[in-house]
């Protein structure tokens, strides 16, 4: 059971860097809360690959300047096969994340706003 939602621990979403002292309390509610719903609706275990970011550590990793992990916005669930990657999206587009990205080995999910919506490839 977990601390942020019935199924996420903060453990999950805190900085890889293991320098900034990041804890995972520094996600966005409103993205737990979705990630919950497409956790729920799945019915699977979701692994999260990358969540919280701090500056430092997204700049080494080649993170987007203003990625979203940075802000407690966006996390990286690790998607090992097609079909898993096709249900994942399809999900979230129905829960409407505002950013979808599709990598071979994971899909990227964020809050952003709505009318800023994007769906892209890596």
């Amino acid at each position: 059971m977990g601390d942020l939602s019935k199924n996420f621990s903060m453990h999950e979403f805190a900085c890889q860097c293991g320098q900034c002292g990041s804890t995972g309390a520094e996600m966005e509610p409103t993205l737990i809360t979705k990630l919950q719903q497409l956790r729920d609706f799945y019915g699977q275990p979701l692994i999260i690959n990358s969540a919280f970011r701090c500056k430092d550590y997204n700049l080494a990793i080649g993170g987007a300047p203003a990625s979203r992990h940075m802000t407690g916005e966006a996390v990286d669930i690790q998607c090992g096969f097609a079909g898993m990657r096709h249900h994942i999206v399809r999900l979230a587009m129905l829960l409407n994340f505002g950013g979808v990205g599709i990598a071979n080995t994971f899909v990227h999910l964020d809050v952003r706003p709505l009318d800023e919506g994007k769906l892209w490839l890596y």
